[in-house]
């Protein structure tokens, strides 16, 4: 951030950090809990910085990276705008080596069983971020996040939508 403040060109500088910077990871487990922009994870740089709780350590460093920039943002008022995108676990396509394989998104992950996530999970679609970042608002923090949802949700509907993958997931029967 401090090459792009003595860049004159520079207009607007956008972050892209995680809903994890902004959990309660306290409160995961609480529906009724609510997360906002203004919501930061409590996490101790001592915690952060354990080895031994990579989630916790995760969580961690996108708070501090964020919290670094929207500091230098107020303490040396550059020219230039901020924002921030703070999705949740983001469901879609990804770039892959190997674009014909099933795992080359992060949906493919999934419905394989190399990836997952826990009921409840806050989640957001790739375009949706994108989204986010392309309205240049300057001097947000965004969450897109679009749903609760799990690896369950996700294959149930490829069972149900998808007549070729029908019962070719790693999936449990669908829950009623």
């Amino acid at each position: 951030m401090s090459s792009s403040s003595s860049n004159t060109y520079a207009s607007h500088v956008e972050i892209t950090s995680s809903f994890a910077a902004m959990l309660n990871k306290n409160e995961a487990n609480d529906y009724s809990s609510l997360a906002t922009e203004e919501s930061w994870i409590p996490v101790a740089w001592g915690e952060a910085s354990h080895k031994d709780n990579a989630f916790v350590s995760y969580m961690g460093s996108k708070k501090y990276a964020e919290k670094v920039a929207w500091r230098f943002i107020k303490s040396e008022k550059p020219s230039f705008g901020l924002t921030t995108v703070n999705p949740g676990c983001v469901f879609g396509s990804g770039i892959a080596l190997d674009a014909k394989s099933p795992n080359s998104t992060t949906n493919g992950t999934i419905i394989q069983g190399h990836l997952s996530t826990t009921p409840g999970q806050d989640t957001s679609e790739g375009q949706s971020s994108c989204v986010c970042h392309r309205q240049n608002l300057e001097n947000q923090r965004l969450m897109p996040c679009v749903s609760k949802l799990c690896n369950q949700d996700l294959r149930d509907t490829v069972n149900k939508e998808v007549p070729d993958l029908k019962g070719k997931t790693m999936s449990k029967p669908e829950r009623s």
